[in-house]
């Protein structure tokens, strides 16, 4: 069937989930597994997310690094690996990057602003938003169409 155009045997479902946890957890367990004999092919679709969706789940993606950046104050159960540090997983430049992002986003949750002034130390450089940073061309396009997102959100 690959030759052929299948679009007429293929059924398609659009499956909005709350959290992105979620359709990670979806994603991860349904990908290429087989349901009836035909496999299931799960896939993100960005293009169909709200602006309000977007800058959820940004928010929520940037609470879970500002969580990775101070794990002595998550909310959650502690995880911690003996030996390890959080910040050394991470290059210099990702944590400037994520201090500047933080400091410039300290008017979106206020109770989380003494955390920010505590990577601060740290010195901050700023990058190209026009410069591909992974060598998957997807998740360059990706970055770009959050950029956009971005911009829309910024500007209302």
């Amino acid at each position: 069937m690959d030759a052929e155009d299948c679009e007429q045997y293929t059924d398609v479902y659009w499956i909005k989930f709350r959290l992105v946890s979620n359709a990670r957890f979806a994603k991860r367990k349904l990908d290429e597994s087989i349901f009836l004999g035909n496999p299931l092919q799960v896939s993100y679709a960005p293009h169909f997310e709200t602006v309000s969706d977007t800058k959820d789940k940004l928010e929520g993606r940037r609470k879970e690094v500002f969580a990775r950046l101070n794990p002595g104050r998550t909310k959650g159960p502690k995880v911690h690996n003996a030996g390890t540090s959080s910040q050394a997983s991470l290059p210099a430049s990702q944590i400037d990057h994520v201090s500047q992002h933080l400091n410039s986003n300290q008017s979106w949750d206020s109770g989380e602003s003494q955390n920010v002034h505590q990577i601060g130390d740290l010195p901050i450089t700023r990058v190209s938003s026009d410069q591909d940073y992974f060598p998957s061309q997807s998740m360059n396009q990706t970055v770009r169409l959050v950029r956009e997102k971005l911009n829309k959100v910024k500007n209302l």
